[in-house]
């Protein structure tokens, strides 16, 4: 199923611990419906010593998110706004609902 969201968007999270907060999604896993926002939703991760961490310890990682748990963010109205996709120029055009906003 083609998302209306993909990499390097900024996006706001609608539910969950971290709901409310935006970030720049980092990466979008379609197969499991999940993408990675940056900055939201950290786990600390045990991290093994070696060359490129030789102190070994913990370190904070973005988790995934379920991708319907998260909605484009409009800089216009400054909230979550929904997508609409405009074929009339040949090309696909995501324009805001709310706004007269293009996410291209």
């Amino acid at each position: 199923m083609p998302y209306k969201i993909k990499r390097d968007d900024t996006v706001i999270v609608l539910s969950g611990d971290h709901a409310g907060q935006t970030g720049r999604v980092l990466h979008v896993r379609a197969d499991v419906d999940r993408v990675i926002v940056e900055g939201v939703n950290l786990i600390k991760k045990a991290m093994r010593k070696s060359e490129q961490n030789p102190q070994g310890g913990f370190s904070e990682i973005e988790a995934a998110l379920h991708i319907s748990n998260v909605q484009l963010y409009c800089p216009e109205t400054k909230r979550g706004v929904g997508v609409s996709i405009d074929r009339s120029s040949g090309r696909r055009i995501r324009k805001s609902k709310k706004s007269a906003h293009v996410f291209d």
